[in-house]
């Protein structure tokens, strides 16, 4: 469109010179010429004022995305993460764990009757109603009336605590020194396993550790399952000594564990972890399965015969 009328104003066409002027600014990235006797006094006046524009829309556009981070980052402060979520064996209840409204890194547990909607939710802690503590990990017994969780209520570190649904007074069951996770209630419901690396400090290959000086030396502390009885506390650590267990499942008969196991420290073997199945009673335990190389298991799980271990784990290509 530029160029035709650029072409009917050299066949004789009276353009005015203001016209032809306001027509190479619309079109500034056309290769056109003004006329000589305008073109240096026309092109500084319009570049400065398209520059104008420009450098006030983007001033304005910064600030509109500058208030809309803000307010998004505002929204996300207010945001509740959930996380641990359980539901008792006979559907009723709920259980969650959310982090303390004091802003630190502890965390909450709350317990919900899905039977009565219009209930509050309740606190379950080991503390005194009032303070805030690192609380997590519930698990269920089997006829649904208590819950095992962590806690490190009047304690330097996790111990086990056992609640009733119903209220009550909290109860410590164990006085462990080591790295605690994943507590498991047994099926006849007088046990509750876990994995607890005695005098370890566990938390993985992320976790930040205390500066060392002078001679340096490690020691290995694998985590192995452990067994408290509901009624004494007392503690008995079941698999051996030399292998790491990483994750584990209760059969259903109780007499059973499977179990993803490597030889420690826990941090480097879990790529070459193998799948067995740990005797409650002996500590022995039986190779189930052998991944191929760099195969690495996941969550095994008993089926409800205690007749096979489902898990998850990688498949070679050709597979």
């Amino acid at each position: 469109r530029f160029q035709g009328m650029n072409s009917s104003s050299k066949s004789g066409s009276n353009v005015p010179a203001s016209r032809t002027r306001k027509i190479a600014v619309k079109n500034c990235g056309a290769r056109h010429k003004l006329p000589s006797k305008n073109r240096q006094a026309a092109a500084p006046v319009p570049f400065l004022f398209i520059f104008g524009i420009v450098l006030v829309c983007g001033l304005c556009g910064a600030q509109t995305n500058s208030a809309k981070i803000d307010e998004i980052l505002t929204r996300l402060e207010k945001a509740q993460a959930y996380s641990g979520v359980s539901i008792s064996p006979d559907g009723r209840w709920v259980t969650w764990t959310q982090a303390a409204a004091s802003g630190s890194r502890d965390t909450e547990i709350f317990l919900l009757d899905r039977s009565h909607g219009a209930k509050t939710a309740r606190r379950i802690t080991a503390g005194d109603g009032q303070s805030t503590f690192e609380e997590k990990s519930v698990a269920w017994s089997p006829d649904s009336t208590q819950i095992a969780f962590l806690s490190n209520a009047g304690s330097s570190q996790l111990q086990v605590m056992v609640a009733s649904v119903t209220g009550g007074a909290v109860r410590r069951l164990s006085h462990l020194t080591g790295y605690v996770r994943g507590p498991r209630w047994s099926p006849d419901g007088k046990r509750i396993a876990l994995l607890y690396a005695e005098n370890g400090g566990g938390g993985g290959p992320l976790e930040a550790v205390p500066e060392q000086t002078g001679p340096i030396a490690s020691a290995v502390h694998n985590q192995r399952v452990a067994v408290i009885d509901i009624e004494g506390g007392a503690v008995r650590q079941i698999s051996p000594p030399e292998l790491n267990i990483y994750e584990y499942d209760w059969s259903p008969d109780g007499k059973r564990f499977a179990a993803i196991a490597a030889p420690g420290p826990a941090d480097d073997n879990w790529w070459v972890a193998q799948l067995y199945v740990l005797n409650a009673a002996s500590g022995k335990m039986k190779l189930l399965y052998k991944p191929g190389r760099e195969r690495q298991l996941a969550v095994p799980r008993w089926s409800p015969d205690g007749k096979q271990v489902g898990f998850i784990g990688g498949l070679d290509r050709k597979s």
